[in-house]
């Protein structure tokens, strides 16, 4: 994957982008950045080209002003896709890249999309709960004693640590307004293909906003991974990629 930036109306937006094939838009969850996912983004991009975005209040991509708002995402990610010349097929998002991808679907963008653990309904959560959760899945791998994903793991918590740095106050936006927002109305509009994915043990979006998702969403089909947690999709990279996989070639 290689690192890029195009300056926006707003700032300069990093992404990462690699791979020929069917465009695939791959939308990383908060706080983390899309760099914490390479190892995933590498397996798709062997079939796909996939572009990877860094949120806007993310890593090194520009900071949120006073009063941003969901919708100043999306409106952002237009101005992305239409300045970079790329128009997705496939959208896949994780936590609250998960919520973005169903809300760009909602406006119909994407031919298809598979959201795993987005929030998007309202919930409970707060900062200390969301740090003991991260904790104890990386103490699940460091239990594997796999170097491979014990590396992929100090990795995600440095681009943690990048965003906390550059942009203190992205945590107390995304944990005041992500359990807060609700996309209901939005999600009842979708005509693309969607699968919702879930980790049984997910302590930060509970299972049972999957559940809810799945009714509101026209056709929408959920997996629920047993044993599984918020962030396999960076903490077991090859498992993830083999549940989306069996999804994109046999829709």
């Amino acid at each position: 994957m290689t690192t890029k930036s195009v300056q926006l109306a707003a700032g300069w937006m990093y992404y990462l982008e690699g791979g020929r094939g069917r465009n695939l838009l791959f939308l990383h969850g908060g706080i983390a950045t899309a760099e914490a996912y390479i190892p995933l983004l590498e397996l798709l991009s062997r079939t796909y080209h996939v572009v990877a975005p860094i949120h806007p209040g993310h890593g090194k991509t520009f900071a949120l002003s006073h009063g941003w708002k969901l919708r100043d995402y999306v409106l952002c990610y237009q101005d992305f896709f239409a300045d970079i010349g790329f128009v997705p097929d496939i959208l896949i998002g994780h936590s609250f890249g998960g919520m973005l991808a169903l809300v760009l679907a909602s406006r119909g963008t994407g031919k298809m999309v598979i959201a795993m653990d987005p929030p998007g309904l309202t919930f409970r959560i707060d900062s200390t709960r969301y740090i003991k959760a991260l904790a104890q899945e990386g103490r699940d791998v460091l239990r594997e004693r796999s170097d491979r994903k014990q590396h992929a793991m100090v990795k995600a918590a440095g681009t943690i640590m990048e965003t906390l740095i550059r942009h203190p106050g992205d945590i107390s936006f995304l944990t005041s307004v992500g359990p807060k927002y609700t996309i209901a109305s939005q999600v009842k509009k979708i005509t693309a293909p969607t699968y919702v994915l879930w980790g049984e043990n997910d302590e930060i979006v509970p299972v049972e906003t999957g559940r809810r998702l799945e009714k509101l969403i026209p056709g929408a089909r959920l997996t629920v991974f047993p044993g599984r947690g918020h962030n396999y999709s960076v903490t077991d990279p090859e498992f993830t990629y083999k549940q989306l996989a069996s999804i994109l070639t046999h829709p």
